[in-house]
């Protein structure tokens, strides 16, 4: 990372009790992380800058993990340093990641896998339910078996 600007950091920051979420006040991206422009106008996500003017400059492999789970939080006392491994273990733990028809890149809907099966049931070949609602065959597979949409 960069030298900030602590200042303009903070000016940023709805800074709080120190057990309390500093909500970012600047401009966020679309998953709620906030964005702080540094001097040389690169963008970086604002707790990731929020920890270095806390703890110094840091590995930038690195991933910044919020104990709170508020993405749009900057206190130093909620943040912390781990792995990609680590941050995907507890989203996952913490029933962060989207289900079903709530995740983008679901390829059927909820209705969808509801009538893949019921057609499945009725005797349509996985390949023909497949082709009916243009999926690959893999995807009807893994509803009718319960591996996805369970």
């Amino acid at each position: 990372m960069t030298a900030f600007d602590q200042d303009s950091f903070y000016d940023r920051v709805d800074r709080r009790g120190p057990r309390d979420c500093w909500p970012w006040l600047g401009g966020k991206d679309d998953d709620g992380y906030g964005r702080f422009s540094s001097g040389n106008g690169k963008r970086h996500r604002a707790h990731r800058v929020a920890y270095e003017l806390a703890h110094g400059r840091f590995d930038r492999k690195s991933h910044v993990l919020h104990f709170c789970d508020n993405p749009g939080c900057v206190n130093p006392g909620h943040l912390r340093l781990g792995t990609h491994q680590e941050n995907m273990k507890e989203r996952n733990e913490k029933g962060r990641q989207a289900q079903g028809g709530d995740n983008g890149r679901a390829k059927l809907s909820v209705m969808h896998a509801e009538a893949s099966r019921a057609l499945h049931a009725q005797g349509w070949s996985i390949a023909k339910i497949a082709e009916f609602f243009f999926v690959d065959e893999s995807t009807i597979s893994a509803v009718v078996h319960a591996r996805t949409w369970s």
